[in-house]
């Protein structure tokens, strides 16, 4: 029978070729030109030249390929044209950078006799922010090879580290997967060898750890998909690496980096095979040849191969192999690259190439032998980068006990290697039952840092028998810094003793002011402090210093808080050293203390506030109030803004600022209108600000306009904060004053914006554009013009937005940054986003960052 296209005439078959091919064409090239012309000659020399939507490739006069660019124009960096021949294809790459980000819009394509013909097309680099993955293309005489790359997944052979390659095929149009390039043969190449004499036993003190992989079962082709390849160097012979691509793993690679640099590599120990069953280990791939690569040099790279094939002593499967190098060779990383393999069962037809895999690779140093613990320990001792060393040496277990507590007390170590040596002893002895491991960590307080303090008090608490005498000695030793001294307090206050609280007890009084503080603050955290003991010792002080009676006053609340039965009798002793007969320093600690009781003590620091004979107990009486509430605390406080000392007169106003006492706004009124001392009247207005009563804004106003900086600037705030009708104008008038402080100024700015009124954006626009023009004669304006500006942001509206727009592109003013951030807060769809893409593109790589940031905060926002 003849086929039907023997019945269409020949013009017509001749008219659907065309109009056929001419469409697949078209969709294969997605070119956007749809009459793209034949190719040009080979000597035609190619441009490139700027198109509506991207960019064109010219040889001469004429277009021979049409490249679509999806990246903004004003994100696009100059393009580049490169043509390179692929085993007779011309093939054409254009890249164009994308500004403010390490990616590129790239475009191959192969100029053909019929029309151009796109390769590939899209966007090498990150493909995402924290550029963990990223992709690549690369064009070169060996042909088109696309390849993903991932930060955690690295080469120490320097080869660059490409995952899951894939090669452009031109006979079929397609990507195709490819086997990584496998490395030039080392210049050594050593036999490994199974139960072998020399092969060290258990865990690799080394710190080699895997950390990546170029392929990993069940990862697919995504680098985003692939983890660290931890089976090899768990210590269990029954888990696996396995690749993941349905290859024969040849050209696959693991990497290993070391925790720190200085080890010496000296060999391998490893399974060649999925040892986790015998019928698994005869089924995969097994390892029969590999490179081992230290770094990039020739003499740091060892062929290895096994002899032999692993599974044919089914009864030794899961024995190990063992290379030693020839010597040791200093290295922080180590990549070993699958190079042969022996076929498993799973790899007979009609399955042609099985799954390679590896049960165990442990890479072994020279810290892996009989004097490691001694070099570990020498390692911390001298090491800058010691904390690299402290988990190789806690796994050696309690053998390295009795060294790291012998370097703790007697190498002389201090800083970031005694910490160290702290944390491995604290690991090395969790539980604190030991007794060498105690007088170490006690040894490690005198210049502790803060790590060690924690660490060691941690551990201390833990033992069985602290050593409480030891570091008391540390405490009442006067020849002892006095840091020592305090840390030591520290220690026994956080130890559940009774005798380290009496050690406290004992030395409460004596020292530095931050010794005694530091003793004051133990006694009061330690649980193990008995009340009868403290009241005791307060008894016995009456006789002594003022300073020890006082100290140990001032631990009397924590005590009641912790025994609140005790409170009566803590109130009795606390009232005796109020009298007039104590010391004044035992009067002062009792009236505090006394307001540390709470509401037993209440009545006694109202009768104090009223009527002590000292104004400073006066004082420190209302300043136990302040805050309290209540009738009988706001009357105290009210009746102390008559009090005849200043210093009461302003703790009372702050006191009852802090309760927003309204019934006492009259009398704060009445008392900043006589009062003479300016930094009461200040706290007498603070006060009123946060009241807000009727008939204080006339007090504000007149304080503006009369009083001094400190006082007007609190009347500015109140005026503000209490929404008064005359803040507005009030605040832009100090705003716009030449001879005003540029502090009071730059306030008056910050309340306009909090004030919210969008009637002031105008005129607070017209005093910008003067401050500017100040700015040139007295610098101090800079941070008046920064601060309405802000405010001016924050009101929003086209008046701010003018301004910033022309401050961003005002080059004689040093504004630009500060009115690009007030664009990023103003988010002007308009002129602002026009003035941040200019910017965004502009040479001040500086305000290009500031610009990309202000666009992305405003991006994001709803």
């Amino acid at each position: 029978m003849r086929s039907v296209g023997h019945r269409v005439p020949f013009f017509v078959r001749i008219f659907v070729r065309i109009f056929v091919g001419g469409i697949l064409s078209l969709a294969a090239s997605r070119s956007v030109f749809a009459d793209a012309p034949l190719a040009p000659t080979a000597d035609a020399a190619l441009t490139l030249a700027p198109a509506a939507n991207g960019v064109e490739v010219h040889a001469g006069a004429t277009v021979v390929a049409g490249v679509p660019l999806t990246t903004p124009p004003l994100r696009r960096g100059a393009a580049t044209l490169r043509e390179v021949d692929v085993e007779g294809h011309r093939v054409v790459e254009v890249r164009v950078p994308v500004r403010g980000s390490s990616r590129a819009e790239v475009w191959l394509g192969e100029l053909r006799s019929g029309g151009t013909r796109v390769v590939w097309s899209g966007f090498s680099g990150p493909r995402d922010a924290d550029a963990e993955t990223g992709l690549g293309v690369d064009l070169s005489s060996e042909g088109v090879v696309q390849y993903q790359t991932a930060s955690l997944v690295s080469r120490c052979d320097g080869a660059p580290a490409r995952l899951f390659p894939r090669a452009f095929d031109f006979a079929t149009g397609k990507f195709r997967a490819v086997r990584s390039t496998l490395p030039a043969p080392a210049a050594v190449t050593l036999t490994a060898r199974r139960g072998d004499s020399g092969m060290p036993v258990g865990r690799s003190l080394g710190a080699f750890h895997f950390t990546g992989a170029s392929t990993t079962l069940g990862a697919g082709d995504d680098a985003r998909s692939l983890g660290a390849p931890t089976a090899l160097d768990d210590g269990d012979v029954a888990t696996a690496w396995a690749e993941g691509l349905g290859g024969d793993g040849r050209g696959e690679w693991l990497t290993a980096r070391a925790a720190s640099s200085g080890t010496a590599v000296r060999g391998l120990r490893f399974v060649p095979g999925d040892a986790s069953s015998a019928a698994s280990f005869r089924a995969r791939n097994r390892v029969r040849r590999f490179q081992l690569a230290l770094g990039p040099k020739a003499d740091q790279r060892f062929d290895v191969v096994v002899p032999e094939d692993s599974a044919a002593d089914a009864a030794h499967f899961r024995e190990p192999y063992w290379v030693a190098l020839p010597h040791p060779v200093v290295a922080s990383c180590a990549t070993v690259i699958l190079t042969e393999v022996t076929p498993g069962t799973e790899a007979a037809p009609p399955k042609t190439f099985g799954t390679t895999a590896m049960s165990e690779l442990t890479i072994f140093t020279d810290l892996d032998g009989p004097d490691a613990v001694a070099r570990l320990v020498a390692d911390i001792v001298r090491s800058a980068d010691c904390a690299t060393r402290v988990s190789a040496l806690v796994s050696v277990g309690p053998a390295a006990l009795s060294p790291v507590a012998q370097a703790l007390m007697t190498s002389g170590a201090r800083g970031a290697r005694r910490e160290c040596l702290v944390e491995a002893l604290s690991r090395l002895d969790p539980d604190g039952k030991n007794a060498l491991a105690t007088e170490a960590f006690t040894t490690a307080l005198g210049g502790a840092t803060e790590k060690e303090e924690r660490l060691v008090t941690a551990m201390l608490r833990k033992s069985a028998s602290p050593p409480v005498g030891a570091v008391e000695k540390l405490l009442v030793t006067e020849a002892v810094p006095a840091a020592d001294r305090a840390r030591a307090a520290r220690v026994l206050g956080a130890l559940d003793d009774a005798h380290a609280a009496l050690a406290l007890l004992a030395a409460a009084g004596s020292g530095t002011p931050e010794l005694r503080l530091a003793v004051v603050s133990a006694l009061g955290a330690s649980s193990s402090l008995a009340p009868a003991a403290l009241f005791a010792a307060i008894e016995g002080a009456r006789g002594q210093s003022g300073s020890r009676q006082g100290d140990l006053l001032r631990v009397v609340p924590a005590v009641v808080r912790r025994a609140p039965t005790t409170s009566s009798t803590a109130l009795g002793i606390l009232r005796a050293a109020a009298t007039a007969e104590r010391p004044f320093e035992v009067r002062a600690r009792a009236v505090v203390a006394l307001g540390g009781l709470g509401e037993s003590g209440l009545d006694d620091v109202v009768a104090l506030a009223r009527h002590a004979d000292e104004p400073v107990l006066r004082h420190l009486a209302a300043r136990e109030l302040a805050g309290r509430g209540g009738a009988s605390s706001l009357a105290a406080l009210r009746g102390a803004l008559g009090d005849g000392d200043p210093r009461v007169r302003e703790t009372a106003a702050q006191g009852l600022g802090q309760d927003r006492d309204g019934g006492a706004a009259a009398a704060l009124v009445a008392g900043a209108k006589q009062e003479p001392w300016p930094f009461v009247r200040r706290a007498e207005l603070e006060a009123l600000g946060t009241i807000c009563a009727p008939g204080t804004g006339d007090l504000f106003a007149r304080a503006v306009e009369r009083d001094v900086e400190e006082v007007r600037r609190a009347a500015l705030v109140g005026l503000a904060r209490c929404k008064d009708a005359r803040a507005r104008d009030t605040l832009l008038h100090a705003l716009g004053r030449r001879n005003e402080a540029s502090t009071l100024r730059a306030l008056a700015a910050g309340l306009l914006g909090e004030l919210g009124d969008h009637a002031a954006a105008a005129p607070m626009a017209a005093a910008l554009e003067r401050q500017v023009s100040e700015s040139e004669e007295d610098l101090s304006v800079e941070g008046v013009a920064g601060a309405t500006l802000r405010a001016l942001a924050h009101l929003g509206g086209p008046e701010a937005t003018r301004v910033a727009v022309s401050l961003a592109n005002d080059t004689h003013h040093p504004f630009r940054r500060d009115a690009v951030e007030a664009l990023g807060t103003l988010c002007d769809a308009g002129a602002g986003a026009a003035t941040l893409r200019t910017l965004e593109a502009g040479s001040d790589s500086q305000l290009a960052a500031a610009a990309q940031a202000a666009h992305r905060r405003c991006a994001s926002r709803p």
